[in-house]
């Protein structure tokens, strides 16, 4: 291209794939786990208005400014590009540059990356897979890898999105940004129990499992925000709620397309909240670092079972006394909370989940050695 003209789209296509169609023990290990988190279902009500963000403190605010640690943002789209999800796609088309404008207004936000996965399904219920935009900071790029986008197709009601959540977790992440998926769909994955008109009823022909996606992006360090788009039946809901949950991250079912943005800016504030509670977690973990190398001191011998029974006792001590740490300094965390329909990021009391997670940044991006 001319100096003049954008870069090329690097809209990467998907072919079908070639591993031979999921056994029967994908389907059974489905039912089996949705039985164990079908509790997971209960409690679901539709998503019906947002309200404003709470805003940050100027101390926090202060404080924040010059730690290297904050403000990196990786967000990445995976949506369902088939037939019934036009309305929603026409949102986020619309909306884009409105995205990432109210991201890069977050006063902590340094830098915002968006990466773009749209998937169908495998044939002959689709000829498209998925289809892959690599993260990129570029607007235009972004803008008309966005536009790109249309919804067609799709044969049967599941679709591939394993395939969706396998592109998702192979994007470029970069280790020191706070990292989320969004998931938007109206359609559950192949092989769940359940769902009627299932063409791969053994689930995805790509041989992979939603679940093994989602246990990865979590290793990861990437919240999961599943959007669910008018998705009805237990199972389904299950599944995508279960997607959130193992992901620390938070179904949403909304009922209106004008919520999405809403949704979006919300995920990207408290994955970047994320980032300076783990701020807070290594300052306390730095003053009192004498007392808690001596919790995990260890004996020469640690192959036996009690030293791994040691090992769990010293990490829940060490994670009980930096939560205590962090309330007695009154710390707080913001949190996408949904209440009677009402959907809103707060403050709250942090929580010993919060700082198992902050823990696990840290110890992922080898700032700590405990």
């Amino acid at each position: 291209p001319s100096p003049t003209e954008p870069p090329p789209l690097q809209r990467m296509k998907r072919p079908p794939s070639a591993v031979t169609p999921a056994s029967a023990w994908l389907r059974r290990d489905t039912q089996a786990f949705i039985t164990q988190i079908g509790n997971l279902a209960s409690d679901v009500s539709n998503v019906s208005s947002a309200t404003q963000t709470q805003e940050y403190p100027k101390d926090i605010l202060e404080w924040a400014k010059d730690r290297s640690g904050i403000g990196r943002v990786d967000l990445a789209f995976v949506i369902d590009e088939t037939g019934s999800m036009g309305s929603w796609i026409s949102q986020v088309q619309s909306e884009v540059l409105n995205i990432i404008q109210k991201i890069t207004d977050h006063p902590m936000c340094k830098d915002v990356r968006i990466g773009l996965v749209g998937y169908r399904d495998h044939p002959p219920q689709d000829s498209m897979v998925a289809e892959v935009m690599p993260f990129t900071s570029d607007k235009s790029t972004i803008t008309r890898g966005v536009q790109a986008m249309y919804a067609s197709g799709g044969g049967d009601g599941p679709e591939c999105m394993t395939d969706g959540m396998y592109e998702a977790v192979h994007l470029d992440w970069r280790p020191s940004a706070a990292k989320a998926v969004v998931v938007i769909t109206d359609a559950p994955p192949h092989g769940l129990p359940g769902s009627h008109g299932d063409g791969f009823p053994n689930g995805c022909p790509c041989g992979r499992h939603w679940y093994t996606q989602a246990a990865s992006l979590r290793e990861m360090g990437v919240a999961c925000y599943t959007v669910g788009c008018g998705l009805y039946g237990a199972d389904m809901i299950a599944c995508y709620k279960a997607i959130a949950h193992v992901t620390r991250g938070v179904y949403v079912p909304l009922s209106s397309t004008s919520l999405l943005v809403a949704l979006i800016v919300g995920a990207a504030e408290v994955e970047i909240d994320r980032q300076r509670v783990a701020e807070l977690v290594y300052d306390e973990i730095q003053a009192r670092k004498d007392e808690f190398n001596a919790l995990f001191k260890r004996s020469n011998n640690n192959n036996n079972d009690s030293d791994d029974a040691d090992s769990n006792a010293q990490e829940e001590s060490f994670i009980s006394a930096l939560t205590s740490g962090l309330k007695q300094k009154k710390a707080q965390v913001r949190a996408l909370r949904i209440k009677d329909g009402v959907m809103g990021v707060e403050f709250g009391e942090v929580s010993q989940d919060d700082v198992i997670l902050a823990v696990a940044d840290l110890r992922r991006s080898n700032r700590i050695d405990l």
